[in-house]
């Protein structure tokens, strides 16, 4: 599909004596959100996905009247998508849909299309064991994939935050090596940069990459192509080698960002030292990294058995 099937222009609205149709509210989205990236108010990749979702959604709807449009007619939209399978994606598609419709229901006090439409709930993923990590390690042949998957192992980071890394990020205060990240995913909440330290064994994973590609770059983590990782390239070497490995497929990249988690919690890591070590919240934490940890359910068992005693 073309990038541009959706054009990012300035037009005049719709007369109000006629009713919108779906693509002038998608025009209209897009641009107050391509206003917000400007602005820093919003991610690049995170416009680049809803437009790349509301282009399908337009080539379906984009001539039909918004009192014409339906939930049941989105649920059958993609339905018909064979490959979006998973909650996660269902998910994605359907808050993007709804992002737009929502913008333009409140700014001008129009009834919302959609407002009946739920997104499913993601599948929780599960944490990477270190049996299988290294498993996953040993078929590994490629220097450049290794040292990024042995970095996510060691700090936990997020897939997009090890692709984000620039070498002007690295820092050093007191001794202690640092990478600094001024643009990440919880920056509009938390207003702070996202610092992720780096022990002497983290330290040395960066030195050998760096070494790998001796010409000059911006960021840190590169394919072998020399260009920095892109998280869904990323992804399809890590879901590759689990499948060489033998790993279930319950596991994801994002799984050793779990493992990490979990690892760190078993250790005994204070719960609000190991949120900011990891840039999320204690609530975030504890409800989507160890829900599932033994810990937690040994303490819930203890509880269940003094709600059963006599």
């Amino acid at each position: 599909m073309g990038r541009n099937r959706v054009r990012n222009t300035h037009r005049q609205p719709p007369c109000s004596e006629r009713p919108w149709t779906v693509r002038e509210v998608v025009q209209a989205y897009l641009i107050n959100r391509a206003r917000d990236v400007e602005r820093g108010l919003l991610a690049p990749r995170t416009l680049r996905d809803y437009r790349w979702v509301l282009e399908h959604f337009c080539d379906a709807f984009g001539s039909w009247h918004i009192d014409a449009l339906k939930p049941a007619h989105v649920v059958q939209w993609i339905d018909s998508h064979a490959g979006w399978k998973s909650n996660a994606r269902v998910g994605g598609v359907i808050r993007a849909v709804k992002a737009c419709f929502s913008w333009w229901s409140r700014l001008y006090g129009e009834p919302h299309p959609l407002s009946g439409l739920r997104a499913p709930t993601a599948d929780p993923r599960r944490p990477l064991r270190p049996d299988e990590f290294d498993a996953i390690m040993d078929v590994c042949r490629c220097p450049y994939t290794k040292g990024a998957l042995l970095f996510m192992w060691l700090t936990g980071c997020r897939p997009k935050e090890l692709c984000d890394m620039r070498r002007s990020d690295l820092d050093e205060v007191g001794g202690v090596y640092l990478v600094c990240l001024r643009q990440h995913k919880t920056r509009r909440r938390t207003k702070k940069l996202r610092v992720i330290v780096l022990g002497q064994k983290t330290k040395a994973v960066v030195d050998r990459v760096l070494a790998l590609e001796p010409r000059a770059r911006t960021h840190i983590f590169c394919g072998p192509s020399g260009r920095p990782w892109k998280r869904d390239n990323l992804s399809r070497r890590f879901a590759h080698l689990r499948l060489l490995a033998g790993v279930p497929p319950d596991v994801t990249l994002y799984s050793i960002r779990h493992a990490a988690a979990l690892r760190a919690y078993r250790a005994g890591v204070d719960g609000q030292a190991l949120a900011d070590y990891l840039g999320t919240s204690p609530l975030v934490l504890d409800r989507y990294y160890l829900s599932q940890s033994r810990e937690i359910i040994i303490r819930l068992a203890a509880v269940a058995e003094v709600l059963e005693a006599d």
